[in-house]
């Protein structure tokens, strides 16, 4: 496309720019928030020609990207970039994208994060920009009864007790840390669908969920993270549940992401009994929120001990990309750890 001009916004052509992410992304409530919470005009690019806005994106300074032996750097995010839909595929979205890269490192954030919505939008960063994959996930699908458990609860927290808690529960892995007005912006997302940030207690100690209810059927536990030791703590088991099967799902292995059956189990519910994902975090999820089906996204290195009535599948896929500065490159590759990302503002 002849005679564009990418600039950055004015606060008075924020009306532009939601017109863009409604015509992108489908959500005014989602729009308000973000605008809210996050929106600047000095970390956002827009598309233009003669005065008619085509395109946008932004840059979120998230906080840092910590690697081994707790060296951080700042880190910012590329967010909502979005191309109207009747001037697509016409490399709109790359010219964005490109600018946003280099905005970020020239305004010191060596690490940029983009978390991809779809396996085409790996292929298309991958192939057009700096981006790089780089943070993979476990994801669970529990299709299961919602199930009871006197010995795990499921307590709302605030987004800064919930960073506390995550901080403690990832030092050991590589890592990105939250500040709160990101932190702030994803419990608002989640809130808009009766979430929001959790820990839950059993036996074997607090985890630490954010969870979102997708529909009336479906809960997406859009991170999940258990301390490190908690397979090594205690754990309380129902009389109930003594003669259940039991489901040792190992961590996925992280050099793939297409999905893989990791094993079924299917029996008759009979009496409620308590659905567990690692030291019952999963059975005051469902106490919670009940539902047909829970997706639940924790980090690569976890180890999954699941009971449960209905059936498991288990896959680790490719969740985020990173486009590091030549320094950071080499640092990060050195690492040699799978690094979380967990939020994507999603």
């Amino acid at each position: 496309m002849d005679n564009i001009t990418t600039r950055r916004p004015r606060t008075s052509e924020i009306p532009a720019l939601r017109h863009i992410w409604v015509s992108s992304f489908g959500n005014q409530d989602e729009a308000a928030g973000f605008f809210r919470f996050l929106f600047s005009p000095e970390l956002c690019l827009v598309v233009e020609r003669e005065g008619i806005y085509y395109a946008m994106g932004h840059l979120i300074p998230v906080g840092d990207l910590v690697l081994g032996g707790g060296q951080r750097f700042p880190c910012a995010m590329i967010y909502a970039v979005a191309v109207l839909p009747e001037h697509r595929s016409c490399g709109i979205g790359t010219v964005v994208s490109a600018g946003l890269i280099s905005a970020a490192h020239s305004a010191g954030y060596p690490a940029v994060v983009l978390c991809p919505a779809s396996d085409r939008l790996f292929e298309f960063y991958s192939t057009r920009t700096e981006m790089q994959e780089w943070f993979y996930v476990n994801e669970y699908t529990l299709s299961t009864q919602p199930s009871y458990c006197e010995h795990a609860t499921l307590m709302p927290v605030s987004s800064r007790e919930y960073a506390e808690h995550r901080e403690s529960m990832l030092s050991h892995i590589p890592h990105i840390v939250f500040n709160e007005r990101s932190l702030e912006y994803q419990n608002h997302l989640c809130g808009l669908y009766g979430g929001g940030f959790f820990l839950t207690e059993s036996p074997t100690g607090l985890c630490c969920a954010l969870i979102e209810r997708q529909s009336e059927d479906i809960v997406w536990v859009k991170e999940l993270i258990v301390p490190k030791n908690a397979s090594k703590l205690p754990r309380q088991i129902d009389k109930a549940a003594e003669g259940r099967p039991k489901m040792n799902l190992p961590a996925a292995e992280t050099a793939g992401y297409q999905p893989q059956i990791t094993g079924t189990t299917q029996q008759s519910c009979g009496e409620l009994n308590p659905t567990r994902l690692n030291c019952g975090a999963t059975s005051a999820i469902a106490s919670a929120f009940p539902a047909a089906e829970y997706l639940i996204r924790t980090p690569t290195g976890s180890q999954m001990n699941i009971e449960c009535v209905g059936s498991i599948i288990s896959k680790t896929r490719r969740f985020a990309m990173l486009a590091p500065t030549s320094e950071l490159a080499d640092i990060a590759r050195a690492d040699g750890e799978s690094p979380w990302c967990g939020l994507a503002f999603d």
